[in-house]
């Protein structure tokens, strides 16, 4: 919008919506329609592409499996510990 803004020397000063600016222009069509349409066209593009041709291999790329999150693993005896130092901590909190 901000070029549209410009070459029509209209600044965001005089708070005229986006909207009303398009139609003032007389354009029918937002910039994301736009930027669809380009996305749309170059994927055509890319389809009529030989197989080979590493656009076409980077489009067709899908990762084998998802990468695996690290995780630690609690063991009873982890778990209990844990459990006994906090109940053991808050008694002694509790006696002071």
């Amino acid at each position: 919008m901000d070029a549209l803004r410009r070459s029509s020397r209209i600044s965001r000063k005089y708070r005229i919506r986006n909207v009303t600016l398009r139609q003032q222009i007389g354009l029918e069509e937002t910039i994301i329609k736009e930027i669809e349409q380009n996305q749309l066209t170059w994927y055509g593009h890319v389809q009529g592409m030989a197989e080979e041709r590493l656009p076409k291999i980077a489009l067709k790329w899908m990762p084998k499996q998802k990468s695996r999150v690290a995780r630690y693993v609690h063991s009873v005896e982890n778990v209990a510990c844990l459990r006994q130092a906090t109940f053991s901590t808050l008694c002694t909190h509790l006696a002071t």
